[in-house]
């Protein structure tokens, strides 16, 4: 048996291309795309966390830096029926929440 795969190897190897795969553009592109919308949320997700523990500064330059991204997208996609400023909206309303409830809330430790 093990000859078999010695011969199958050396056949493998002299007949096999290994160069890498090209990525088709449109592709790539899908995979940029995705990787933007996960980094969307690990940015708002961030948001979040600085909300919860009061760091309202924190969370303030995290909303301009969701803005921004918002920004940069719209402009890149124009009319595209996926592009909503709900997300930034929702990041909007809580930092205003958080701002006037902040004397009445008690401190929280997440880590």
């Amino acid at each position: 048996m093990e000859s078999v795969l010695n011969r199958f190897s050396v056949l493998v190897d002299r007949f096999a291309s290994l160069a890498p795969a090209a990525v088709p553009n449109d592709r790539l592109q899908r995979l940029q795309n995705a990787f933007r919308r996960r980094l969307d949320d690990a940015v708002v997700d961030v948001f979040q966390r600085a909300c919860l523990s009061r760091d309202l500064d924190t969370a303030a330059e995290l909303l301009t830096v969701l803005e921004n991204m918002n920004e940069r997208r719209r402009r890149t996609y124009g009319g595209e029926r996926r592009i909503s400023d709900a997300t930034v909206a929702q990041a909007r309303e809580e930092l205003a929440r958080r701002r006037v409830m902040q004397p009445l809330e008690p401190p929280t430790d997440l880590d």
